[in-house]
């Protein structure tokens, strides 16, 4: 597989009780991505379960914000820096105003287990293409929570 591939962690996250964009990664009209991991750490001894989203904004669609930008950082030193942009807690979620919102995996993560998103097969990972938003999303807190995770992605050029 040629491409580049950036990491966009985060550490120490506080989390409220509202639902929240944790990622969201935004491609340019000139270079698409595929997702190669997606990860949600233990963070918890007692067992609760947060409802987690990995979705694709196509078309018109309105961006998430109040988050914090990330700089993709390249796994490999040296390499070139990334076309795409991500944010990380975007407290107003990504909405798909006349575009696509298409859900591409739900789930619930356990936090005393976490929660990894890795396709099995190198032709299953998610293809996030030009001009499109890629977001993993938190729809439900049942309670506040300090977490800590990180997205791979790897650039097609």
């Amino acid at each position: 597989m040629s491409g580049r591939i950036y990491s966009i962690p985060f550490q120490a996250l506080s989390l409220s009780t509202s639902t929240q964009d944790l990622w969201a990664v935004t491609t340019t009209s000139s270079m698409p991505c595929e997702i190669e991991e997606i990860r949600l750490d233990p963070c918890a001894t007692s067992v609760s379960e947060f409802n987690v989203s990995v979705a694709l904004f196509t078309g018109s669609y309105t961006a998430g914000s109040g988050g914090t930008s990330r700089t993709p950082l390249p796994r490999v030193k040296g390499d070139a820096a990334a076309s795409v942009t991500a944010k990380t807690q975007n407290t107003t979620q990504t909405a798909a105003g006349s575009g696509a919102k298409t859900v591409l995996d739900a789930g619930a993560w356990n936090l005393v287990n976490g929660w990894v998103w890795q396709p099995l097969d190198p032709d299953h990972r998610i293809c996030v293409p030009v001009s499109a938003c890629l977001v993993v999303s938190l729809d439900s807190t049942p309670a506040s929570q300090t977490v800590s995770g990180c997205l791979v992605v790897r650039e097609r050029y």
